[in-house]
């Protein structure tokens, strides 16, 4: 009786999983409901949001690794600021340009 059970979970069939249907795009294998793009009428965050997750990224420890990593070879603060920032810039202004696309 064990054994049965057993191989029925061997089976890829028992593991298949039935597509949910996609409010955005055609019904498929690579979406469903919960990768839609979230409707106008139920986005919450406005722009002080948008500011806070910008300060709680760039304020992280990744961030002072990259750029004590910078400074112990030498670098001064000045330099090691310039690339850190623009990667924050180009990070920030695709996720802020992400939330106007979806209208």
């Amino acid at each position: 009786m064990l054994g049965a059970k057993f191989s029925t979970c061997l089976r890829p069939s028992y593991w298949a999983l039935e597509p949910e249907p996609s409010t955005y795009a055609p019904s498929s294998k690579w979406s469903n409901t919960d990768m839609d793009p979230v409707p106008p009428r139920h986005r919450t965050w406005s722009t002080w949001n948008y500011v806070a997750y910008w300060i709680s990224d760039a304020a992280n420890v990744p961030v002072y690794e990259l750029a004590s990593s910078m400074l112990a070879i030498g670098l001064s603060w000045y330099v090691s600021l310039s690339p850190e920032s623009r990667a924050e810039l180009g990070v920030e202004l695709g996720i802020s340009g992400d939330k106007h696309s979806r209208r």
